[in-house]
């Protein structure tokens, strides 16, 4: 999980693979209703690096057409 401003990005893992489509579109309506409450206007979830969803302002996208089209990496533990 990290946080910048009102952008969020959720790594799920797994979990998200292995939910049903109906189980995965529960849980994006689920996480858009707390982003709303929390501020947050843009959330970014992956599953392994991966983007598989995106909402903005409470509008999601879990489409490939729809998904930025910029992708992030992140090296962990490199020289300081």
């Amino acid at each position: 999980v990290s946080r910048v401003g009102d952008e969020i990005y959720l790594e799920l893992g797994a979990a998200w693979n292995a939910a049903s489509e109906s189980e995965r579109r529960s849980e994006l309506e689920a996480i858009a209703g707390h982003a709303v409450a929390l501020g947050i206007k843009h959330v970014m979830l992956s599953s392994h690096s991966v983007a598989v969803a995106e909402i903005h302002d409470h509008e999601i996208c879990s489409e490939a057409k729809c998904l930025s089209k910029v992708q992030e990496t992140v090296t962990v533990g490199g020289p300081h």
